[in-house]
């Protein structure tokens, strides 16, 4: 949204300021916003701000009361340099506060926008002057309070007043057509979330599914009942590689710390975050230099013995360079016995100004992470039991529970997780203010998991069994990423019209280790043989006992021969009876096998002996040696636009498109050893078709219009297209090419507002998805192998997030949604089906709300998340249809809370506890993974 407009005061009474400004910067609105008092200054906040600031350095004193009553104020720094303030101690509107603050300083605020102040010398003031008609300058302007953009001070709000994550365009969230929601560092910090998946856990709209204990097991990421895959790194697309080291489930293992904000896009966006689903992008935005000194620190302790500290450290050096370092490491024990973490994360940004037109940001984050004694998967909710002992055929059994603490993985398992992120941006903004900027990313991640696990696929403490597995899995991802756009504006038709052009760029280099020895957990577990009666009759062990019995006896009888010493027995012959009836022993052992449940292991030699099993190893392989290495390489590249027009007054028109094109390498292998028995071709796998995608336009577009000052009505139009080049779905049965990209059609609309000066924003929004190029999958040639009947979602949204009042901040967010199963029109459709959403129901209703207040020194805050019922098409071999197979999770909905204490200016004392109520929910429809039971974190903080 262009600035608003400075009235124009009456001729005859312009101040000399105000006429030279007319005069010397006419047509510059930038200019006149920051140098020119209004005759009639935009109205003053009447609400009194409930702030109050100890007195002490002015610069200081100023930069915290802005942030406090969630203003911003611009001012050059240098010019304050000496001089102090008494402070506030009582609730006056902003405007007054700001008057009381600056008493007898020579400098005034005055009001430029909605929540937007200059600092302004008083004629007697002592500062710099045009020599022609003493203008005040402002040599070096610093935003301070609560602004967002680069180089201002930290943002203290839970939201953003622009954001430019969905179109590349700088948008206000009531400007944008798509519901967006902003997860800022001050709601991160106020609600203790130490992880990427804990920050999105806690986002609106948005679902994790853990497969085991959080950090070891995957964790894919839903919204709007489809697979997040979309990924941005600030604004620059990227591939969900990028965050991991394996799978796209593990983006949300990074620490929260390393990012200022995080933007969620739902819906089809595949204008700025390229391929995914229709579900959502996000925006990883990192934490960048101030233009001042800003410095914090905090250490934290909490349940299972949790301990922190963090580090986050911006400082000019020089008049032209910036840096930020922000260093966290972590420490502590799991709810789960037995399992323990230690992580550390590492962000170094700085940024140069080249020249006065020219920027320059070089940076790095790194992430290490180690879990130890934790499984990736659960003990399974529901096994597959055939008991061939009491006659009855294969059914399904309820796994009984197993408790919250309960570890399932062997004390040598181990998760590694080593994540390096390289990245560099110039930017030129030329004379007219159109600018144009490059991006680079590199990534390098690493994965490296080993464990043995028991009870993934079967559980029946009854019988005394469980399955195991124990497995090596080492995988590496090498990403690079690169964006050029060149963004403006020009005024046409008397309003000014936002352009961006731009293209895009990744590839994807996935390496995997594999050929380590593994044990694999069976399907089911059979308790007997088929014809129990007959083939483990008493008569059957009792022939095997005469065996032995009459073995013992020949023994006897062949070592007297030998003076019975066994050492004289010649070589070539049983020189022990071990040896001698070692044929009736083992065909006992293997009836005793067979007849009896022998599936899997011992659940009761595993909790005696603490799950301590040696790691595998068979035929000379190991679980530390590596056999054969599977190589995939992919690319992603695009040409882009979009547009923010203004053909009408209160009209907005977004409109813009991608051309999209890919290419996935068919997978190679190095060997260890070229030639050996462990190292394998893999070219019988390939489709007859190289996957590659020819450009393909993607549109995107919304229609806005301002109904009020304060709120809009908008419609939007928006695509995507998603391929897994893993799946057999993606190739046709009858041909063997790969099929099109299935692509996803969102319709949105709905009202947006912004309250308060821009600091609260709302939403109500209704969505629509379609699929489009569906695998059809038929065996026919003759027959189409798609069909425009995919999956359908559809839903509305609720959403508010911000500043009620200065001392009120409230995040929240209702989502009703609905998906509907594709037609099994298809041979083999319900392959696809299931493919293509992980087989995963998510939550049709979802409600998360955060909210905190201040009283003067004490503040409170409060939670609430509640999903409804949600289910995973686990489907026994003896269950014909598909919802009789379905495992379900029911609602819940948990509690937290939160105080903080400002102890002085510099400290403070927060306690977040967790799940107050203490309520027992399930992360996963398949498996007992435990959501945290009660907990609680106590962080001292300092902030200069």
């Amino acid at each position: 949204m262009p600035p608003h407009p400075v009235d124009s005061p009456e001729p005859g009474t312009l101040t000399p300021i105000a006429r030279a400004c007319r005069r010397e910067l006419r047509g510059v609105l930038l200019g006149l916003l920051l140098l020119c008092p209004p005759a009639q200054g935009w109205a003053q906040t009447d609400t009194p701000a409930a702030v109050r600031i100890d007195g002490g350095d002015l610069a200081d004193v100023l930069n915290r009361y802005a942030r406090e009553a969630g203003v911003s104020l611009s001012y050059d720094a240098s010019l304050l340099r000496g001089l102090s303030s008494p402070g506030l101690h009582e609730s006056v509107p902003v405007e007054t506060g700001f008057e009381r603050l600056l008493a007898g300083s020579g400098y005034r605020a005055v009001a430029v926008g909605p929540g937007r102040y200059v600092l302004q010398a008083l004629p007697t003031s002592p500062v710099s002057a045009a020599p022609e008609d003493g203008v005040t300058q402002l040599q070096r302007v610093v935003v301070q309070g609560a602004g967002i953009e680069d180089g201002s001070a930290p943002n203290t709000g839970y939201t953003v007043r622009t954001t430019s994550s969905a179109t590349k365009l700088d948008l206000a969230p009531k400007e944008t057509p798509q519901s967006i929601t902003t997860f800022t560092a001050q709601q991160i910090q106020d609600q203790g979330l130490l992880s990427v998946s804990e920050v999105l856990d806690q986002t609106p709209g948005i679902t994790l599914v853990s497969a085991g204990v959080s950090g070891a097991g995957s964790q894919p990421i839903y919204s709007r009942t489809l697979p997040v895959t979309s990924i941005q790194m600030d604004g620059v697309m990227a591939s969900t590689y990028i965050l991991s080291g394996s799978a796209e489930g593990d983006i949300g293992m990074q620490d929260s710390f390393l990012y200022e904000r995080i933007d969620v896009m739902r819906g089809s966006n595949s204008l700025t975050g390229g391929a995914g689903d229709a579900s959502a992008s996000l925006n990883f935005v990192r934490k960048h230099p101030y233009r001042d000194r800003h410095v914090s620190a905090s250490l934290k302790y909490g349940s299972w013995n949790t301990r922190r500290a963090e580090v986050d450290y911006s400082t000019p050096l020089g008049e032209r360079l910036r840096v930020r370092l922000a260093v966290a490491a972590q420490k502590g024990d799991h709810w789960v016995d037995r399992v323990s973490s230690d992580r550390k994360a590492l962000s170094l940004i700085g940024a140069l100004d080249v020249t006065d037109n020219d920027r320059l940001s070089l940076g790095v984050t790194r992430f290490d992470f180690r879990l130890d004694g934790a499984s990736p998967h659960g003990i399974t909710r529901f096994s597959q039991v055939t008991d061939y002992t009491s006659g009855g055929g294969p059914h399904k059994e309820a796994t009984e529970t197993a408790g919250r603490n309960f570890n399932n993985a062997t004390p040598w398992s181990y998760t590694d997780r080593e994540y390096t992120n390289l990245f560099a941006t110039w930017e030129h903004t030329f004379d007219n203010d159109w600018s144009l900027k490059a991006s680079y990313n590199y990534a390098d991640n690493k994965d490296d998991k080993l464990y043995g696990e028991m009870g993934t696929t079967f559980y029946v403490p009854w019988a005394d069994r469980a399955s195991y597995a124990a497995r090596r899995d080492n995988r590496r991802n090498k990403v690079q990423a690169f964006d050029l756009h060149l963004k403006g504006s020009v005024e046409l038709a008397g309003r000014p019209q936002d352009f961006v052009i731009g293209a895009n760029y990744y590839d994807v280099h996935r390496i995997w280790q594999v050929g380590y020895a593994s044990t694999l957990a069976g399907g089911s577990l059979a308790i007997g043989i088929p014809n129990y009666e007959t083939e483990c009759s008493a008569d059957k062990f009792a022939w095997y006992d005469q065996q032995i019995a009459d073995g013992q006896a020949q023994w006897d009888a062949f070592l007297a021969n030998f003076g019975g010493d066994p050492s004289n027995i010649p070589a070539g012959f049983p020189h022990s009876l071990e040896e001698f009836i070692a044929i009736p022993v083992s065909g006992k052992a293997l009836l005793t096998q067979r007849c009896e449940h022998r599936d899997g292991i011992s659940i009761d030699e595993w909790n005696a002996s603490g799950g301590d099993r040696a790691p595998t190893a068979f035929n000379g392989l190991d679980m530390y040696t590596s056999q054969y290495t599977v190589h995939t390489k992919s690319r992603q590249m695009g040409v882009y636009f979009a547009t923010h027009l203004r053909p009408f007054a209160r009209t907005h028109l977004i409109l813009g498109g991608r051309w999209a094109r890919d290419e996935n390498d068919d997978p190679y292998i190095t060997c260890r050893d070229p030639g050996g028995l462990y190292c394998y071709d893999t070219t019988g796998d390939r489709a007859a078709t190289q996957p590659r995608l020819a450009p393909k336009f993607l549109p995107y577009a919304g229609l806005i219009y301002e109904l009020t000052p304060q709120i809009n009505a908008y419609a939007s139009y928006t695509s995507a297209y998603v391929r897994d080049v893993n799946s057999s779905t993606t190739k046709s049965l009858a041909t063997g090419d790969w099929l099109p990209p299935v692509r996803s059609i969102t319709y949105e609309g709905g009202l947006k507002g912004a309250f308060f000066n821009d600091r609260l924003n709302v939403a109500a929004s209704y969505f629509e998805m379609t699929q489009k190029d569906f695998p059809y999958q038929t065996y026919d040639p003759k027959k189409p192998q798609t069909t425009d009947e995919g999956w359908r979602v559809y839903g509305w949204e609720l959403s508010v997030a911000g500043a009620i009042t200065p001392n009120w901040h409230v995040a929240a967010g209702y989502v009703q949604q609905k998906q509907v199963v594709p037609s099994n029109d298809g041979e083999v459709l319900l392959q696809a089906r299931d493919d293509f959403t992980g087989s995963y129901r998510a939550p049709e209703q979802s409600f998360k709300l955060f909210s905190t207040y201040r009283f003067n020194r004490l503040t409170l805050g409060a939670g609430l998340r509640w999903q409804g019922p949600t289910k995973s098409a686990w489907i026994p071999v003896e269950t014909k249809k598909v919802e009789e197979g379905l495992m379900k999770q029911d609602a819940f909905y948990i509690v937290d809370l939160m105080a903080r204490y400002r102890v002085d200016k510099h400290f403070n004392l927060q306690l977040n506890v967790n799940n107050v109520l203490d309520k027992e929910y399930y992360q996963h429809e398949r498996s007992y993974i435990s959501g945290a039971p009660r907990n609680w974190m106590l962080t001292l903080s300092y902030q200069l």
